[in-house]
């Protein structure tokens, strides 16, 4: 696992749709920024840098059934990470 790469992303729907193909969340940081919380999360999978370049050439196909609940469970994840980081504060 230490080979595979990491890509951090603010942006949720690039996350759900590496999410959606297999990849994992690794990480999730809550950093404080004029005033709001913004979120990245880090994604590691095997194949992550070839899906990357799909969702920037703008070539990403995916199951929109599969994408919602992937962006669900993304939201999820940083809500908890979102309270967790305001209790520690």
């Amino acid at each position: 696992m230490d080979n595979v790469p990491i890509v951090k992303s603010s942006d949720l729907y690039e996350c759900a749709y590496y999410f959606s193909n297999g990849c994992t969340v690794r990480s999730v940081e809550i950093v404080p920024e004029n005033k709001k919380e913004l979120c990245f999360l880090y994604m590691t999978g095997e194949q992550i840098l070839s899906l990357q370049q799909n969702y920037f050439k703008s070539d990403a196909l995916i199951n929109l059934f599969d994408f919602r609940r992937s962006y669900n469970r993304l939201m999820n994840l940083i809500a908890i990470a979102k309270k967790d980081t305001r209790g520690i504060r």
